[in-house]
């Protein structure tokens, strides 16, 4: 039966060239046409998947054939050779090794990138994308994806390793509305998220529960709109009287200019709007400044901001993109300025450095490094199928237990605590990775080479060095110091998160955090930061991430795709507050 299905297909004839379009086939006969040399179970199509363009979570998907990597082609939008979605992305992401996908994106082509396959139809529950009905693309495998009239792309997948049901409970109480309408409620500038600052434990035992923070909509009103328009402060044009949304700027500060001019003139025409609505600009004695990146809550400034709802409601309506609306209310208990109080004084002077710069170095953790370091090199050195990720330019990470980190981060409160403090009191230490950076580093294949944020608001990650980081040959991290204040006008896309290098060098100090093993470094990635592919050494080093506590929840139950935890961790959704891990 297999043979008459595949000579069936084969008589269809050869396809046109550089097209990625064709019939869909099941993937028994496609690895036939593939060229894997037997239909046999033993042998199947995709002999390895991997991510490329991104980071070990999320980026294209790219296959292993005949020993060259391919791309999955993606037609125009509205095209049946589109098709990409979750259940797809569920399938990828399993067979990384990651519990399941949260995102699909259309990526740029590559042309060194054979194209492999023009799309898949997967009911989700497959083990391998090759168990799903693949379009067959170019039997030869020397085609690219240049479907005509439309702009080339491949298929990407976003990953993660967490599952609501175990961060912190949250729920919102919507009123008279319904859950379908939130989204647009808090895409809107009208209307805004507040949550409890404490959460209520729902068992006696708090350290086997899950904590659960009660939110509701605040709606500013046509009240809050009118007192907004009579009570705006007098404007300048250094505090925004002028359009702020110049496309000039667009190629000083962006990457990606050609995208960053088109965003420019649409906020343009946002902010145009709401002028002529009424709303009027922030003055000088805001507590805002207005940059090319977006509104930055300078430290000294943060105390006297005005966060009424007249106030939130004009930020939003004249400066704020959907995504950055939402992000603004979901961080609103990290913007004020944080008290020491309760706190060691080591624990104390962590959060002054990281309220000042958004980013603290810490010359002795106090942890067992040779127990972790062979933990953590053991996990990367052995590659174990299901708990380790990599990237197209040798990234690699480890998802594997680490005992000597997991003791430490129990048994040392000062990091932690310092932590919670500056996530407003209540955070959750969501997990860890260990992560190789090998000697040979391209800004094309390392993502994070670019200055960028990671589109997800106010978080912390602690960076623990297995070994000394030279600062020119370590590929350390680069971090724009102060840049965390900024409140970005775009989430959106990819492209609106990359900033031009002479623009962040000129505008922040840079700090390289290179140094000696046994220390570490926690920073904000809501601030500016790059890795560095200049050197010629490798780097490893375990990756500790911390959100505030009802966050993450809030970001599954609105359904923003945001990377909020980053997906490719040992998951451990531990509850932080001033006083350590709980």
């Amino acid at each position: 039966a297999q043979a008459t299905l595949a000579q069936a297909i084969l008589a269809q004839g050869p396809r046109p060239a550089r097209s990625c379009h064709a019939a869909m086939v099941p993937g028994v006969a496609l690895r036939l046409l593939l060229g894997s040399g037997s239909l046999s179970a033993a042998a199947p199509l995709l002999s390895s998947i991997r991510l490329g363009g991104g980071n070990t979570d999320a980026g294209r998907v790219e296959l292993l054939r005949g020993g060259r990597w391919g791309a999955i082609c993606l037609g125009a939008p509205e095209s049946s050779a589109s098709q990409w979605s979750l259940a797809e992305a569920d399938v990828v992401c399993r067979e990384l090794g990651m519990r399941r996908g949260v995102g699909v994106m259309r990526m740029a082509n590559v042309p060194e990138l054979d194209s492999v396959i023009s799309g898949a139809t997967c009911k989700g529950s497959e083990h391998r994308l090759a168990d799903c009905l693949l379009v067959e693309s170019q039997p030869e495998g020397t085609g690219h994806c240049t479907d005509p009239g439309a702009a080339p792309a491949t298929a990407g997948v976003r990953c993660s390793n967490f599952v609501a049901e175990e961060q912190p409970e949250v729920s919102v109480d919507l009123g008279d509305r319904s859950r379908a309408e939130l989204p647009a409620l808090l895409r809107g500038h009208l209307h805004g998220l507040r949550c409890d600052v404490e959460p209520v434990w729902p068992a006696a035992n708090a350290s086997a529960a899950r904590p659960r923070f009660s939110c509701w909509i605040s709606e500013y009103g046509m009240e809050a709109e009118a007192s907004c328009q009579a009570a705006a402060r007098p404007t300048s044009p250094a505090a925004g009287g002028l359009d702020p949304f110049d496309p000039s700027q667009a190629a000083e500060a962006y990457v990606f200019e050609t995208e960053a001019r088109k965003r420019f003139l649409a906020a343009g025409e946002q902010y145009a709007a709401a002028r002529a609505a009424g709303t009027k600009p922030l003055g000088v004695d805001s507590g805002l400044q207005l940059s090319p990146l977006g509104l930055r809550f300078t430290s000294q400034d943060r105390p006297g901001f005005d966060m009424s709802g007249s106030r939130w409601s004009a930020i939003k309506a004249l400066y704020l993109s959907p995504i950055a609306r939402i992000l603004l209310d979901l961080d609103r208990h990290v913007l004020g300025p944080a008290s020491t109080a309760g706190l060691t004084p080591a624990a104390a002077g962590i959060l002054e450095v990281l309220e000042a710069d958004g980013v603290a170095r810490i010359p002795d953790l106090g942890l067992d490094l040779a127990a972790l370091r062979s933990e953590a090199q053991g996990a990367l050195a052995g590659r174990t199928p299901g708990a380790t990720s990599s990237t197209s330019g040798g990234v690699v990470a480890a998802r594997a237990a680490l005992p000597a980190l997991e003791r430490w981060l129990r048994g040392n409160a000062t990091v932690p605590s310092a932590i919670a403090a500056y996530l407003g009191g209540q955070a959750t230490l969501h997990g860890y990775k260990a992560v190789h950076l090998p000697a040979a580093l391209t800004t094309a294949a390392y993502v994070p080479a670019h200055w960028h944020h990671d589109r997800a608001g106010r978080r912390l990650k602690l960076f623990i060095p297995l070994h000394d980081v030279d600062p020119q040959e370590g590929h350390p991290t680069q971090v724009a110091k102060g840049s965390h204040d900024i409140a970005y006008f775009w989430h959106e896309e990819f492209e609106h998160t990359r900033f031009a290098d002479g623009y962040v060098r000129k505008t922040f100090p840079v700090e390289r955090l290179a140094g000696e093993a046994g220390g570490g470094y926690v920073f904000d990635t809501n601030a500016l930061h790059k890795g560095t592919p200049e050197g010629s050494h490798t780097r490893d080093v375990v990756v500790v991430e911390f959100h505030h506590a009802a966050k993450c929840g809030l970001m599954s139950h609105i359904g923003l795709n945001v990377p909020c935890p980053s997906g490719d961790q040992r998951p451990l959704n531990w509850y932080v507050t001033r006083d350590g891990v709980v």
